[in-house]
């Protein structure tokens, strides 16, 4: 049987992002695939050179396209309009600061023609590397992506992932006030609604840098605790008590990562409190396990000296 060709636009958001934007188009334009592709590049209202940047590389390239924004939205309302001026059946979304191997659209579409779930959201694995050393790829982050998971946040990452421009208006995109876990939030959306999320084989090259935007740690807290309230409602209103408690052990622990001034101004007592003590319990796991690893590393030099 024929393999059905499906068309792809790739929405990607910018800010900012004079210093990796170039490199996230190349890896666009070194796609292997021969299926039509649209390039989307919205830039909201950038104060460095991205724009420049982008008309000179896209310049001779009639499917990609700029959409300047005056006034910034932020990433989450910039993917969606980056979507709403889509012109195929699907959407592939890329951060700005990330990469995709040269097979990887190919690749994704191959899955979908495999399982027959093209109207289903596909996604791939997140493989970090650190800015300045394109070298480094890992470690592999490999995600489980059950609903369970994707509900309590452990799954989704929006860069390199692709879906059915349908489904994405049909759940009314990124919520736009959120500039953090705006990942979360969608996706939790997505099981709500009854999609699965298949978890492809291949790595989205994720950055890691000094502007990565979950380091605002106000931001980060406010919007975790927004999705929280939203999936905490949902899980009392089906009397899922469960996954109610594991999602409050879930944002304490991702609220514990940050400054206990902020958790206590934003949660109040009781998750400010629970997230002091797993973190707490956290930095004593760590200290356990240096200090074995320190005894071990002792034992072994002085078995190889004696």
């Amino acid at each position: 049987m024929r393999k059905k060709e499906y068309n792809v636009s790739v929405v990607i958001p910018n800010y900012n992002g004079e210093k990796f934007i170039a490199q996230a188009i190349e890896c666009i334009l070194a796609q292997n695939v021969s299926s039509l592709i649209e390039l989307i590049i919205v830039d909201d209202a950038s104060t460095d050179n991205s724009v420049n940047l982008i008309e000179e590389k896209i310049r001779d390239i009639t499917w990609a396209k700029l959409v300047s924004l005056k006034i910034n939205v932020g990433r989450s309302k910039a993917r969606n309009l980056g979507v709403a001026v889509s012109k195929y059946s699907l959407i592939l979304f890329l951060d700005n600061d990330d990469l995709l191997p040269s097979d990887y659209i190919k690749n994704l579409l191959n899955l979908a023609n495999i399982t027959k779930l093209i109207e289903i959201v596909i996604a791939g694995q997140k493989n970090y590397f650190l800015d300045g050393e394109y070298g480094l790829r890992g470690p592999l982050e490999i995600h489980d992506s059950s609903l369970e998971s994707i509900l309590l946040g452990k799954f989704f990452v929006p860069t390199g992932f692709m879906i059915s421009k349908n489904i994405f208006e049909e759940l009314e995109g990124f919520d736009a006030l959120l500039h953090e876990r705006e990942d979360w939030d969608f996706a939790s959306k997505l099981c709500i609604a009854g999609y699965s999320i298949i978890a492809s084989d291949m790595p989205v090259w994720v950055r890691l840098h000094q502007n990565n935007n979950s380091k605002n740690h106000e931001r980060f807290i406010s919007a975790t605790l927004k999705v929280h309230e939203r999936l905490a409602t949902y899980f009392k209103i089906t009397g899922d008590k469960k996954m109610h408690a594991k999602l409050c052990s879930y944002t304490a622990s991702q609220i514990a990562r940050r400054p206990v001034k902020l958790a206590l101004r934003f949660c109040g007592l009781k998750i400010a409190f629970k997230a002091l003590f797993i973190d707490i319990r956290v930095s004593i796991g760590q200290s356990i396990f240096f200090t074995i690893a320190r005894l071990l590393i002792r034992m072994t030099i002085r078995n190889k000296n004696t």
